[in-house]
């Protein structure tokens, strides 16, 4: 089972690099225990997929030991299961637990509006409860007031997620990060539209986060709580320079405490 999921995990690597757009560009080699809030997500098989898209590889935070956060578009097409790899940078040595399509809930009020810019992009995963470790561990959920005084154009933000490391390069199996900074939301209205609960992340040096990591985490640099979750960025390459889209998790607290309990430090 264990090589099994490590030649899917492979596969959807490499489907990625033909797809669109799906890795971190110019990222860092995560070390291990780097990001214990961060796991790996395959979605599949979804039952409204051409045959070569029926699993989906996304990431998403561990918010308490029975939740999980990511973006809702990783749950479309209805997805029989979701397979979850804990406390590791590389898949084949991290803990898998699998959870079936009822344990999924996304937002109520998510769609696509076009061109893969999305409303409401943000779901929850019910999980076994895991056993916290040094590799394994929750990430807080920010307050209101964080909103306020903390993230604002120019704060120090990191984001991670696996794939290639630049544009046209081979797929690997490590995590990888990458420093960004927050931007005006108006940078990513001028280039995408109309926005709502969203944060707008610049990219420089041709360092920015893709569709392949859709779902993982948006952090603050200097205070570790999870602000975003990767949810959108232009289809004509990751490192152009273009600001990335962020579900912005400020503005789905109440949402995340009705469905989850879990509530803001």
């Amino acid at each position: 089972m264990v090589i099994f999921l490590c030649l899917l995990v492979a596969q959807l690597f490499i489907a990625g690099e033909s797809n669109q757009l799906q890795r971190i560009a110019n990222g860092e080699l995560a070390k291990e225990g780097q990001f214990p809030y961060l796991v790996g997500l395959i979605f599949g098989p979804r039952d409204f997929a051409s045959p070569e898209d029926r699993y989906l590889l996304c990431g998403g935070s561990i918010i308490s030991n029975e939740w999980i956060l990511t973006a809702a578009h990783c749950t479309t097409g209805r997805p029989k299961e979701v397979k979850i790899f804990y406390g590791s940078t590389q898949k084949e040595n991290a803990k898998v637990e699998t959870v079936q399509r009822s344990n999924i809930h996304r937002h109520p009020r998510y769609r696509i509006i076009f061109n893969n810019n999305y409303r409401h992009d943000v779901a929850l995963i019910r999980t076994p409860a895991v056993k916290f470790t040094d590799r394994i561990q929750r990430i807080p959920l920010p307050s209101p007031r964080d909103g306020r005084r903390s993230i604002r154009p120019g704060q120090s933000v990191i984001s991670a997620g696996w794939g290639a490391e630049i544009i046209g390069g081979d797929s690997v199996d490590r995590l990888n990060w990458v420093a960004l900074e927050i931007g005006d939301i108006s940078e990513c209205v001028s280039t995408y539209g109309k926005l709502k609960g969203a944060l707008c992340v610049r990219t420089d040096k041709k360092r920015s986060t893709c569709s392949g990591d859709s779902g993982g985490p948006l952090v603050l640099e200097d205070e570790q709580k999870l602000v975003g979750i990767v949810s959108f960025g232009t289809i004509k390459g990751c490192d152009l320079g273009y600001p990335v889209v962020y579900t912005d998790v400020i503005s789905y607290l109440d949402w995340i405490e009705s469905v989850s309990g879990v509530k803001p430090e």
